[in-house]
């Protein structure tokens, strides 16, 4: 193990030591793919960004933001060194490829599996059989997370083997990834969740934003072929936010606004993602950081643009950090950029932001649902709801809705419902002793 890599994975373990291992992602990823976790843990593979970028969202949950942040800017650092040292040996090409073969093949079995599940959960509910229907909208949760993380990995996979020198034979191309389905694939995301993506978002997606209690979750890896998929359980994985599960199986997509902008907001939007490749490229992570920070102060309808603009620099970590810094904003402007991003159609980076938001202090999060539904986005206040269900104890998330229970709680306990009827009943009861029910 070279030196680069040594010390990403003593950043890495110290993470995952100060973590519950029963709790979050932490647990999922412990339940999904324990093996690739001890893999990550000895230094023998370096993690995909968006599993480092869900633990720190653990570590936000658990330390709050501000040491979340302060962890996330060292071990990105050290992660972006290991990754190069990585992409300088002479197989990297090979590793490159092979791995991308590997997503290819996860995203087409996710996708194909979250059509069937989606085919079976409609039957179930046209046949009555509601406890059938939630197993099956877990699951397809589920797929739909393994399909956002396996196209954000293949995007970041592309990027680093296409800044390779050129090989004196071609690699043999990647195969492309399924077209979406209608109704069961999320919006194409950024390589990286968040950093507390701060999900997960996604996720993954991933969906995160995590928070997985005491549901068992679903126990093959998230890149399992769908016919190794375990299709028994019998119960929705609490915290199933890795990627895009956040706001409900079946609630309807926002209508997007057309969003005009001018060439000159294009060329602003540009200079500063090539600037930020280039610190990138120097290795210059303060500055870089920096420049993220005052982006992130611009005008809110403009952040959408430079996600744009930051994905052609194949900056996917860097998004996932804007993202971040973005959910720390006051709720005026956190409000502000999720409707600027759901309106531009970037739903998956939409879902990261609330997912990230929520594990800023309960009352803050309470403060952001408020205004969301004053903007009539009800739909991203239960997704962001549904991530702080999904990532306290119920006698914490009720919190969020005490200094307005009349316009709060209705909508909590609907996020409640989202992730389960278990939850539900437990926040309804928290509710009621607090008197807001």
């Amino acid at each position: 193990m070279g030196r680069e890599s040594a010390a990403f994975t003593a950043e890495f373990r110290s993470l995952v030591e100060a973590l519950d291992p029963a709790a979050g992602w932490f647990a999922a990823f412990g339940r999904r793919v324990p093996g690739d976790m001890d893999l990550w843990s000895a230094g023998r593979e370096l993690p995909p960004w968006d599993v480092v970028a869900d633990l720190l969202q653990d570590l936000a949950a658990r330390y709050g933001a501000a040491e979340a942040e302060r962890r996330g800017r060292r071990i990105r650092s050290r992660y972006e060194l290991a990754r190069r040292a990585r992409d300088s040996r002479p197989d990297a090409r090979e590793d490159l490829t092979r791995r991308l073969g590997r997503e290819d093949q996860a995203e087409i079995d996710a996708h194909r599996h979250g059509r069937e599940l989606a085919a079976a959960e409609r039957a179930a509910r046209l046949a009555g059989r509601p406890e059938e229907a939630e197993r099956l909208t877990a699951l397809r949760m589920w797929a739909a997370d393994d399909e956002e993380r396996a196209r954000g990995r293949r995007a970041e996979l592309r990027r680093r083997l296409n800044a390779l020198p050129a090989p004196t034979e071609p690699a043999v191309p990647p195969q492309p990834g399924p077209p979406p389905a209608e109704g069961t694939g999320p919006a194409d995301v950024s390589p990286a969740t968040i950093v507390p993506t701060g999900k997960p978002a996604r996720r993954p997606r991933g969906a995160r934003f995590a928070g997985i209690e005491e549901d068992p979750a679903p126990t093959a890896p998230a890149t399992a072929p769908a016919a190794s998929r375990d299709a028994t359980e019998s119960r929705r994985p609490a915290g199933s936010r890795f990627a895009g599960a956040e706001g409900g199986a079946a609630s309807p997509t926002t209508p997007t606004r057309r969003v005009v902008f001018t060439e000159e907001d294009r060329r602003i939007a540009g200079e500063i993602a090539g600037r930020l490749a280039r610190l990138r490229a120097r290795g210059l992570s303060a500055d870089l950081y920096m420049t993220l920070c005052g982006a992130v102060a611009g005008p809110p309808q403009h952040l959408p643009l430079l996600v744009e603009s930051m994905e052609r620099e194949g900056l996917g970590p860097e998004i996932a950090t804007l993202l971040w810094e973005a959910a720390t904003l006051p709720p005026g402007p956190v409000v502000a950029i999720a409707e600027a991003l759901a309106d531009r159609g970037r739903e998956s980076e939409c879902r990261q932001l609330l997912r990230q938001a929520a594990a800023r202090p309960v009352a803050d999060t309470g403060a952001i649902a408020g205004a969301l539904l004053a903007a009539g986005r009800s739909e991203e206040a239960v997704t962001l709801l549904a991530s702080l269900v999904r990532a306290r104890r119920a006698e914490e998330a009720v919190g969020a809705a005490l200094d307005n229970p009349d316009l709060l709680a209705p909508v909590l306990l609907d996020a409640a419902l989202s992730v389960s009827p278990r939850h539900h009943n437990a926040v309804a009861g928290e509710l009621r002793r607090a008197g807001a029910a």
